[in-house]
């Protein structure tokens, strides 16, 4: 099991979010309260959190937008120039890079293979024009996160490290079981990845790992499911991103979490 996430972070990493608040404050007046979805599900919880506040929620989805194309992806970048400071939440597909694979390729072969190694470049290809846009958020001030399962075999590519490294971004993992996943009787695990460039959301996703309690395994519809993020997962990224926004629309803020006692 990977280590969690540092209770310390790197000096280069807080000197970098703490350029990142110099810079929004600078820029106080035109603080852009949006959030990009990127590349996520049309019916993405994230964005119907961010209605329900009042944080634009624009939805970069698959099914409207070809994030292969480099074209399309700079129609994009233009319109983030119109939102400075917005943010990234950054989902490309991971079915092809799932732990399964290893066993479909053991099953079905070499021409298995070369389907898959066919597909697995085309995805890439999506993480290549992903990293223009998110550079592009980055460069006006926004915070970014993608996020994948934790044994996703995205997190071992290069690509994705080197992106990591160049822009002080670090992970943090956690278990869906904590955040709402939950099967027939019992909460289903589902351990997530995130990597971000911003302090806050580490700390705060750090606090959802698994405190050993019961499991069931995701078994049929229940596996496709757990891709999904619940609405208390959608609900923990935008009040800690959005905390004013967030308050100024929850009516008991008895029920809140933790995310009230935590820097901003």
């Amino acid at each position: 099991m990977p280590a969690k996430t540092k209770k310390e972070f790197e000096e280069i990493f807080l000197q970098a979010n703490a350029e990142r608040r110099k810079y929004r404050r600078m820029y106080q007046s035109s603080v852009s309260n949006t959030l990009f979805e990127y590349a996520c599900d049309e019916h993405f919880a994230i964005g119907d959190v961010c209605d329900e506040i009042g944080v634009e929620g624009i939805r970069l989805s698959r099914n409207v937008i070809d994030v292969q194309d480099e074209g399309h992806v700079s129609q994009l970048i233009t319109q983030a120039d119109d939102h400075k400071t917005a943010d990234a939440w950054v989902s490309l597909p991971c079915a092809d890079f799932t732990p399964w694979q290893h066993m479909n390729v053991h099953r079905h072969g070499w021409g298995f293979q070369q389907k898959l190694d066919k597909r697995r470049k085309q995805v890439r290809k999506m993480f290549a024009q992903a990293k223009r846009f998110m550079k592009k958020i980055l460069a006006e001030g926004g915070r970014v996160d993608f996020e994948w399962p934790e044994n996703s075999g995205w997190w071992n590519l290069e690509e994705v490290k080197d992106f990591e490294k160049e822009h002080a971004f670090r992970r943090v993992y956690f278990d869906g079981c904590m955040i709402g996943a939950h099967g027939k009787d019992c909460p289903i695990r589902k351990p997530w990845c995130v990597s971000s460039c911003d302090e806050r959301i580490l700390t705060i996703l750090a606090a959802y790992q698994c405190d050993s309690h019961q499991h069931e395994p995701a078994e049929d519809s229940q596996t496709k499911q757990t891709g999904f993020y619940t609405r208390q997962f959608a609900s923990v990224i935008v009040e800690a991103w959005y905390p004013q926004k967030w308050f100024q629309h929850v009516p008991n803020l008895s029920t809140s979490s933790a995310v009230v006692t935590l820097r901003t």
